[in-house]
């Protein structure tokens, strides 16, 4: 994990999901990172859950729903992911 990272989720902590604002690349493969916080009932920030999402992926998604759509995209992305944890982690 990179130091832009770490930056990332120090935002996090604060109660502000992030996202890349690029693709990355590693061994495992080209991918976009996002992060979002994980509340207590008393809306304190209790930990961050972080995905990785393929890059071919994404591509693929904005060539079905074109340029415009690109920010319903993040916007859906970040709305599951703490969906997700939501269901995992507090209820």
């Amino acid at each position: 994990m990179d130091e832009k990272s770490f930056d990332k989720i120090e935002t996090v902590f604060v109660g502000t999901a992030v996202a890349d604002d690029d693709f990355n690349q590693d061994e495992w493969g080209i991918y976009i990172s996002g992060y979002a916080p994980i509340f207590a009932e008393s809306g304190t920030v209790v930990g961050v859950v972080g995905v990785d999402i393929r890059a071919d992926v994404i591509k693929q998604m904005l060539r079905r729903l074109g340029r415009f759509n690109e920010i319903f995209i993040w916007t859906y992305f970040l709305y599951r992911m703490s969906f997700m944890f939501y269901i995992l982690f507090l209820m």
